[in-house]
């Protein structure tokens, strides 16, 4: 009898294994799921699901960045698979000269151990290779430590629930707030360009020139919704209808922003489209809440943009090429307590 218990025993162990390494995913399967045009989306359920084996060492990290992974998958292969590894002022140096993102580079230090030389001679080298300033003051603060993914999850679950932040709603009816990622990148790359006239305002690049993007007030405006009991929205009205910024459907033009002090470009503004249309006026919704006050899930006007580094506070934004038909907003991420007018760069696309 107790071999035939072992028996069971060893066959449901062996069956459990065998299911865990069918499951188990690396960078090889994300690569390749990539390179097949699966979305976005797909690959972060399948992360999610899934036993991960990932390298994300500075090698590994380079590998992805030159597969086109978005910063959004290996932000969600860095929860899953955390680095087993002490990283140090030479990875930083490394990952900041291959042109990993600002954002990457921060949560990979977030995620990792790290022993940090932030000595006088230590700080000259890292000014000396051009570190971003806000990544030099991390180090700063915490030269030595153990990666914390839980901090990491909690960072990236608070850049996706914005929408909350700004409307001051602690009554969530659900935590997703992360878009719908269905788009294609397919730009050209900008490997140099003009320097922009003005920081945290992006133009577009064309013939060898950057020319303004529309800068539109945007002032605030409610609606309620059937007489208060479907709620109510807040909206940034611009007028008029649309942009005189336009592009033709898949030839967006390269888009340019200069940001000031190594400021990280995704934590300053982000790319909505507009709910509404009107005959004079176009409307950014920023938050709905139910008559109960809970706040709605408002993803789907939210598009997921990357950054692209070209030299010292010049990023290139990768905007989707396969964008809808429709008008569209960089919007600041202010804080929290929220404006009655703001400058927002404004395009169409038809």
């Amino acid at each position: 009898m107790k071999k035939i218990i072992f028996g069971i025993v060893l066959v449901l162990l062996t069956t459990s294994f065998q299911v865990m390494a069918q499951d188990m995913i690396t960078n090889q399967d994300i690569i390749s799921m990539k390179s097949a045009k699966i979305g976005d989306d797909v690959i972060l359920t399948k992360i999610t699901s899934s036993q991960c084996d990932f390298d994300l060492s500075m090698s590994g990290l380079i590998d992805l960045k030159n597969a086109k992974i978005s910063d959004n998958i290996i932000k969600q292969m860095l929860i899953s698979s955390p680095p087993n590894e002490t990283i140090t002022n030479e990875d930083i140096i490394g990952m900041y000269k291959a042109k990993i993102s600002n954002s990457i580079i921060k949560d990979k230090m977030l995620a990792t151990n790290h022993q940090y030389d932030v000595s006088s001679n230590g700080l000259i080298d890292l000014t000396t290779a051009k570190v971003p300033k806000d990544v030099v003051k991390l180090m700063i603060e915490e030269p030595q430590g153990k990666g914390n993914i839980m901090s990491l999850q909690n960072i990236n679950n608070e850049k996706r629930g914005f929408f909350d932040r700004r409307s001051n709603n602690t009554n969530r009816e659900t935590d997703s707030r992360v878009a719908p990622i269905e788009y294609t990148f397919n730009h050209t790359v900008v490997e140099d360009c003009p320097i922009p006239e003005f920081s945290l305002r992006p133009y577009f690049f064309s013939n060898e020139t950057l020319k303004s993007m529309e800068r539109a007030d945007a002032s605030i405006d409610v609606k309620v919704v059937a007489f208060g009991y479907g709620g109510s929205e807040v909206f940034y009205t611009v007028f008029p209808s649309q942009s005189n910024s336009r592009f033709g459907e898949g030839k967006i033009a390269p888009i340019i922003v200069k940001v000031e002090n190594d400021s990280d470009p995704s934590e300053i503004f982000y790319l909505v489209k507009a709910k509404e249309v009107k005959k004079d006026r176009r409307r950014f919704i920023m938050s709905k809440m139910s008559m109960g006050g809970k706040g709605a899930d408002l993803s789907e006007f939210v598009i997921q943009i990357e950054f692209r580094k070209i030299k010292d506070n010049i990023y290139q934004i990768l905007v989707p090429d396969n964008l809808q038909p429709g008008e569209y907003g960089f919007m600041p991420i202010s804080s929290k307590k929220e404006a009655t007018t703001i400058k927002i760069t404004c395009f169409g696309i038809d």
